[in-house]
């Protein structure tokens, strides 16, 4: 299950089914199990409390983000006073980066799951839970934390069914999928067709969850998965997930082309080093719509400092590409902070990189110190963050953080981040080349939603 990621409704967040958990549970139905998921983004706790005294699981397994996890731990609890023979288990990004300490923090927690679910998963199945099961940390029978070896991830992604969509309460997921493109204008469809990032920023924790590189399916798996969800749901138009669908050139081209061939319009998120004028252009020519691209500062110091291999002259040259190319919704993400040692020059820097690249949507963030990251070691080594900071405030919206980067206090830095927002997002040629692109009333409804969403936030 997962558990609610903001309490308080924020209009301009996604809400995305999780097809983390529709995979683990399609993994569990092929070896002959059973399986449920209960998302608390859409659904209310009292289902919870109703399925686990109605089905008395086995296994009750939660994914949380670092904010989600005093949730989890709640849940987990209550979990164990209704059904306390139900064995719990965790995993995402923050539990697999800190397992003994997830044990600690909650008695309840039987089980952490530590990197990619379905091998831990399949092993739990077939032979039980047990001290040994690999990828997972529990206690011994003295109460210590045991920490398992985690097995490599697995390369053939081909090997997993596709996700157990069926159990997910489809119905429910209602506007903005990925920024500019919602549910309340398109028929869309979320996909993953790879796992993984070439790249290693200092504040990513991807690579704790899927390890270094990209594993892809074959294009002929996503094409069998892209006709299902036409075929079921109507799809018209899909987000596809990837954290880098431009990785591998060739296959990108021919995915895309599966999508032309079924005259279907598709958004990706893509790496500015691998993005030209002749793959953009093939692109927007089957139907690409939406690519956002991270740039993460206009400062080439700070590039280097965080790991970022795109120079500015790549960025500049992947989004100029994506303009000619006549790709609608073009995205930048940007983030301030990314290395703590960031100066109002170097946010000088972003703005006029921003400036130049013109991109239709800017989503600019403050970084967070996530567990796992070599940008959280950092931070606490100079002391510009409390390792007892309570996890629900690792927000990536809403409050101004409760840490600090070496030259801006939290109050600064959100300061700082509505002003650069504000004076592009409503800038007079922002706003020009936004309704210049608006090609329906649904779609300047949604973008009118959004940016009064944006000024109350």
């Amino acid at each position: 299950m997962r558990p609610r990621l903001y309490v308080k409704h924020l209009p301009f967040v996604s809400t995305q089914p999780p097809l983390n958990l529709a995979m683990l549970a399609a993994v569990a139905l092929r070896a002959g199990g059973k399986a449920d998921i209960l998302d608390l983004d859409v659904e209310v706790e009292k289902s919870f409390e109703e399925k686990i005294r109605r089905d008395r699981p086995d296994t009750i397994a939660f994914t949380a983000m670092t904010p989600q996890v005093p949730e989890a731990y709640r849940l987990a609890k209550k979990a164990k006073e209704i059904h306390p023979s139900t064995t719990v288990v965790i995993g995402g990004p923050h539990a697999s980066a800190l397992p003994e300490r997830t044990l600690l923090e909650c008695a309840e927690i039987d089980r952490v799951v530590i990197g990619e679910g379905e091998l831990p998963l399949l092993a739990g199945l077939e032979n039980g839970w047990d001290e040994k099961t690999p990828g997972t940390a529990c206690r011994d029978r003295s109460g210590e934390p045991v920490i398992n070896e985690r097995p490599a991830p697995l390369e053939n992604l081909d090997l997993l069914p596709p996700p157990a969509r069926h159990i997910l309460p489809m119905k429910k997921y209602r506007g903005q999928s990925y920024r500019g493109f919602s549910r309340d204008v398109l028929k869309l469809q979320e996909i993953v067709t790879a796992r993984g990032c070439p790249a290693s920023c200092i504040f990513c924790a991807c690579g704790v969850v899927h390890g270094k590189g990209v594993r892809a399916k074959p294009v002929e798996s996503v094409k069998k998965e892209i006709n299902e969800l036409v075929s079921t749901y109507g799809a018209r138009h899909f987000v596809v997930l990837d954290d880098t669908f431009n990785a591998d050139r060739d296959r990108a081209a021919a995915i895309a082309e599966v999508f032309r061939k079924r005259s279907l319009t598709f958004s990706v998120t893509m790496r500015a080093r691998k993005t030209d004028y002749e793959l953009a252009l093939h692109l927007s020519k089957c139907g690409c719509t939406g690519a956002a691209m991270g740039g993460e500062s206009g400062s080439g110091r700070i590039r280097k400092l965080i790991g970022k291999g795109a120079s500015g002259e790549n960025i500049i040259t992947a989004f100029d590409a994506l303009h000619r190319a006549g790709i609608k919704n073009i995205e930048a993400d940007f983030m301030l902070t990314s290395h703590p040692d960031e100066t109002w020059e170097d946010f000088a820097e972003t703005e006029k990189l921003i400036r130049r690249i013109r991109p239709d949507i800017l989503f600019l963030s403050i970084a967070v110190p996530l567990p796992g990251t070599r940008l959280r070691e950092i931070m606490l080594k100079e002391k510009l963050l409390s390792d007892d900071v309570p996890w629900d405030r690792y927000l990536f919206y809403g409050e101004p953080p409760p840490w600090r980067a070496k030259h801006f206090t939290g109050e600064e830095l959100v300061r700082h981040q509505r002003r650069i927002l504000r004076k592009y997002l409503f800038s007079g040629r922002s706003i020009a080349g936004r309704l210049r692109k608006i090609a329906s009333v649904r779609e300047l409804r949604y973008y009118i939603s959004a940016g009064i969403a944006f000024l109350r936030g």
